[in-house]
């Protein structure tokens, strides 16, 4: 008797799968077929995203090698990777400042600041660069407070960007601007506060910071006392 049952209810068994894949058959066929297709297609996408990365990388390294390193490399950051695009156009305006053509080097780090799609830390560090450059050329001393104005606005978006790796650069750049264009030692000295304030920062840039803080507290001192002398 139970193997009677044991035999019906097998019976139930494979009749109602039978009316499941009746029903169903079609959508467990395409949920199959997506899954095998999803996973060729990413297999697919991981292999010409790093072949595609491979022939770009080998696009630049050949411009490295030309004789006039920084146009080639210029020229072939318009045909790859926004990461790559920024990396060769800092390679290339740091090969421009090293033959001392700091106007053409300044011209592509403005560049790279100015192009969105760069990832964000190769644009802050072109903003930094280009603010470094901008402050030694002929000029800027001419109109410091607009000069001053605009300089202290770029590093401003560095500075206030907490996940940017360059912003205490942006805060020391800042207060050797405040300093030289308009002497203002005290805001110069708050940005360096700044700098000093954090804990974890590479220690050339902490005794960088140091050193300016100090000379900028006699400086200000100075300043004082002749101001106190005048009257």
């Amino acid at each position: 008797m139970a193997d009677v049952f044991a035999e019906v209810d097998e019976a139930l068994k494979q009749e109602r799968l039978e009316k499941l894949w009746a029903d169903h058959g079609k959508w467990f066929i395409a949920a199959i077929v997506a899954i095998i297709l999803g996973t060729a297609a990413n297999s697919a996408y991981r292999s010409w995203n790093e072949s595609a990365q491979i022939k770009q990388t080998s696009v630049l390294l050949e411009a490295l090698e030309s004789e006039d390193m920084p146009a080639a490399l210029t020229q072939a950051g318009e045909n790859v990777r926004p990461g790559l695009r920024g990396i060769a156009l800092l390679t290339a305006a740091g090969a421009l400042i090293s033959e001392e053509k700091p106007g053409e080097a300044l011209a592509l780090y403005e560049k790279a600041a100015n192009d969105s799609a760069i990832p964000a830390e190769l644009r802050d560090l072109a903003i930094l660069m280009s603010v470094r450059l901008g402050t030694a050329q002929e000029g800027a001393q001419e109109n410091k407070k607009e000069k001053q104005a605009e300089f202290l606005s770029k590093l401003q978006s560095v500075s206030s960007n907490t996940k940017s790796p360059w912003r205490f650069h942006a805060h020391l750049e800042s207060a050797v601007i405040l300093a030289h264009f308009s002497q203002d030692y005290k805001a110069a000295q708050a940005q360096l506060d700044i700098i000093l304030a954090e804990q974890q920062l590479p220690e050339t840039l902490s005794n960088k910071a140091s050193a300016l803080q100090h000379i900028y507290a006699l400086r200000d001192l100075e300043n004082a006392k002749s101001k106190g002398e005048g009257s």
